[in-house]
């Protein structure tokens, strides 16, 4: 089977997000898991909290956390909510943390 475009980017990539995070001593294991379902695309607070099975509440702290230490942002996108008929931010990973990482493999 023949892969698609941007494949072996793509792997590169998720290599670069996989030693970056294993790197990381400080986080603790809910804020991986984050990161990683961010690593697939950006998220609402309420989508990580439905993946992961945790209370938003929850999710809401760690977001906090990782966009102090600069490990997310909030994108200017927002995703409406059916549930609760209100806009809600979008979250992805912050480029600039990887950046480098993703150097040293090239």
């Amino acid at each position: 089977m023949r892969q698609g475009q941007g494949h072996y980017s793509e792997q590169v990539r998720n290599e670069s997000y996989r030693e970056t995070l294993d790197d990381q001593e400080t986080l603790n294991d809910l804020c991986r898991k984050i990161l990683w379902q961010l690593i697939s695309g950006p998220k609402t607070l309420q989508e990580l909290a439905v993946i992961l099975g945790k209370k938003e509440s929850s999710i809401c702290g760690r977001l906090n956390e990782l966009k102090e230490d600069e490990w997310v942002i909030a994108t200017k996108e927002a995703k409406w909510n059916e549930e609760t008929k209100r806009n809600n931010t979008l979250w992805d990973i912050s480029p600039e943390k990887f950046k480098t990482r993703q150097l040293e493999i090239f």
